[in-house]
Parts: C-alpha cells; sequence; structure tokens
C-alpha cells in the first residue's frame, strides 16, 4: 500500500493510493524531504521523501499523522487502517475550504497575467519590433 501526498503551506493533501504490497504502508512525499512521521505518537523515519511500516505494526483505527521534515511540519490527511486495507478517512471541510480559497487565488493571478500578456503583446505589436521580414539575394 503506498500513500503519495504533496506538502506545502504546512499541510500535506494525499494525490494518489496505489495497493501494490498489502504487507506494508508507505507514505511518499512531494517534494521530497527527510525527517520524522509521527503516528499515534510512534515515530518513524523519513528518507528520500518515503517511510515505510509493516501493516501489522499498526493496530485498526484511524490515522492523522503529522511530518516534522528538513523542509517544515506538515499536518497529513488521514487515513483508515482495517486490516491489510487502507483508505482515507473523509475530507474535513477545512481542507476543501482550503483547496477552494488557492483556487480563487490561482483564478486571481491567471486572470492578472493574461491581463498583463495582453498589454505587453500590445506594446510588441504597436512598435512592429517584431514584425520584420527576411530579405532572401
Amino acid at each position: 500500500m503506498k500513500i503519495r501526498y504533496i506538502t506545502q503551506h504546512g499541510v500535506g493533501e494525499w494525490t494518489d493510493i496505489l495497493t501494490e504490497d498489502a504487507d506494508v504502508i508507505t507514505l511518499a512525499f512531494t517534494p521530497e524531504c527527510d525527517g520524522a512521521l509521527t503516528l499515534r505518537g510512534k515515530l518513524y523515519t523519513v528518507k528520500g521523501g518515503e517511510v515505510s511500516i509493516p501493516t501489522r505494526a499498526l493496530p485498526d483505527g484511524e490515522y492523522r499523522p503529522v511530518l516534522e521534515a528538513d523542509t517544515s511540519r506538515y499536518e497529513l490527511e488521514g487515513f483508515i487502517k482495517q486490516g491489510k486495507t487502507v483508505s482515507m478517512a473523509k475530507t474535513e471541510e477545512a481542507t476543501v475550504r482550503r483547496l477552494l480559497g488557492r483556487c480563487r487565488e490561482l483564478e486571481r493571478s491567471l486572470c492578472s497575467a493574461t491581463r498583463r500578456i495582453g498589454n505587453l503583446e500590445a506594446i510588441c505589436v504597436g512598435h512592429n519590433i517584431f514584425s520584420y521580414e527576411r530579405k532572401e539575394k
């Protein structure tokens, strides 16, 4: 079992779950980092952006991992372990609101960049800086 997370701004959001090996739960982080992962008070070493934990070492239940990396501290989205299966915990309202806020900010940034590119194109075309023809002899 492999859960991939993207870590940024103090949180880690899961992006993908691969059900390759049910005997080991691997948490992988992008961007890669080194540090420590805390699961219910137990520490696990993160090296090269990954940590692997034997499935049998974790009792069944819900987990809210915390990653303390060389880059920052991240609260990761939780998961639920039942036997040899792992499923993601229900997405909290705070996570959805944070993602919506980031989408709004990206849309504002895209609109501003598009407007600035349009202005730059108008300046370049207006002075005919780039519209020249190569004359062949």
